[in-house]
């Protein structure tokens, strides 16, 4: 009985910790909401690109090859 009482009243005490615990008040908005889309969104498509261009290279040359 003891050690159930016990589970319950930290159980009590974590579920509740989070709300005791905010000491610097709400996060304010950022100015823009919106991310920028720049320089690496193009990287990583360029990379894509590459990427696709090997491996189809290499089929086509494994296939060449088998032939």
């Amino acid at each position: 009985m003891k050690s159930s009482l016990l589970l319950v009243c930290l159980l009590l005490a974590f579920a509740f910790s989070p709300n005791l615990a905010e000491a610097h008040g709400k996060p304010k908005k950022p100015k823009s909401a919106s991310a920028p889309l720049d320089g690496g969104l193009a990287a990583i498509a360029a990379a894509g690109l590459l990427y696709g261009v090997k491996k189809a290279r290499d089929k086509r040359k494994k296939f060449v090859v088998s032939l």
